[in-house]
């Protein structure tokens, strides 16, 4: 099995999960990152325009559906003071 937590940038620089994808049978991450990467023209995660950034992780969700993955769909728990 193989779960990839799709992680984003908000307002204020706040990191959340954008999806929790999982496919039942290993995959090599990297692979996939470098296949996305190279699909949509762009040297690596890092250091994208951050008019970009959106856009881009939407199309990472369908690139990973396209390649087996079906997003978990769940409920966040904060604790909090």
């Amino acid at each position: 099995m193989t779960v990839i937590f799709v992680k984003a940038w908000g307002d204020f620089d706040v990191k959340y999960t954008f999806a929790t994808m999982v496919c039942p049978y290993k995959q090599n991450v990297e692979s996939l990152k470098q296949a996305f990467c190279a699909k949509m023209g762009i040297p690596s995660f890092n250091g994208l325009p951050e008019n970009m950034l959106y856009d881009l992780t939407e199309e990472f969700v369908k690139f990973l559906k396209k390649n087996d993955f079906k997003r978990l769909e769940g409920e966040e728990v904060y604790f909090a003071d």
